[in-house]
């Protein structure tokens, strides 16, 4: 079945004193366009997030937001550089030799000093980072998956609506296709009959002009091509692939054969079934557009 390119999708993990979270947002675009948002300590990740994501996705543009928020105590440690804090305290005693200032030397001066005390975050471990973000991408392409699909469902059903009124339309042209042909032999007879008042009609020309013009206004090869176009979009919305860009290019042809329809015919009924025609290939083309 058919799947919509608009979803959305939430995932989220707990793991490492910390919770993973990802949201997905899917819309409509041409091609696959992945945008991804996501903190810079972990920007290692945002090729392993795109190759998931390219496994289920086909067509769209997918903006992934992905989010850390921490639950608990993290594992920060704080170093002290001994060396250095032994050098700062020997030069405020030079400083206190040299001054006639109060020395009044304490752990603070000392402590406050760059670089004395240096805050060390835990080591990154991207595979352990990978398998919880991992889950919460699962989860969240998941859920913009049914989104999609169920919006896909709704997309089907509009669009074999509008197929099976095209259908109709088909067998209606069939049937006035060939009143087309008998109405310009009445016209032509008439005006022949009226042009040359008191000479006797060749029927043979007459025929002969018919047939030359049968040829011309005939839409018998259109309707059998718009009938086989119908059959191959019929089979397309059933196809668990992505087909958005085959389905839009085979109501192109729709559009097209149905273009040489009303070019070929003056007739008011077929004229008005082209209008009708157009204007329902023109709604499915709006919604093939969303079609994955």
């Amino acid at each position: 079945m058919i799947k919509s390119m608009t979803g959305y999708g939430r995932g989220e993990t707990s793991g490492d004193g910390r919770k993973w979270i990802v949201e997905l947002k899917s819309v409509n675009h041409r091609f696959l366009d992945i945008a991804i948002k996501m903190p810079r300590n972990i920007t290692l990740l945002e090729e392993r997030i795109r190759g998931e994501i390219k496994k289920k996705i086909s067509r769209g543009r997918i903006d992934v937001y992905v989010k850390i928020q921490d639950e608990g105590e993290q594992k920060r440690q704080v170093k002290l550089d001994k060396a250095l804090s032994k050098a700062y305290y020997s030069a405020l005693e030079e400083i206190s030799d040299i001054l006639p200032v109060a020395k009044e030397i304490g752990i603070m001066d000392i402590a406050n000093m760059p670089e004395v005390l240096v805050i060390e975050e835990p080591e990154e471990d991207l595979d352990l980072y990978w398998s919880l973000l991992q889950n919460s991408l699962n989860d969240a392409l998941e859920q913009m998956i049914n989104m999609r699909k169920k919006e896909g469902l709704e997309l089907y059903k509009d669009l074999i609506e509008k197929i099976g009124f095209i259908n109709i339309s088909c067998q209606q042209l069939k049937e006035k296709g060939p009143r087309v042909i008998e109405d310009y032999q009445e016209k032509l007879s008439k005006k022949l009959k009226d042009a040359l008042v008191g000479w006797e009609v060749d029927n043979n020309r007459v025929l002969t002009e018919v047939a030359i013009m049968t040829d011309r206004m005939s839409i018998d090869e259109e309707i059998v091509r718009l009938e086989s176009h119908l059959k191959q979009l019929d089979k397309e919305l059933l196809s668990y692939e992505a087909v958005g860009r085959k389905l839009d290019f085979l109501i192109q042809e729709l559009n097209r054969e149905v273009n040489t329809i009303g070019s070929k015919s003056n007739n008011y009924d077929i004229s008005n079934l082209v209008v009708e025609l157009k204007t329902n290939i023109e709604k499915m083309r709006e919604q093939v557009q969303n079609v994955e």
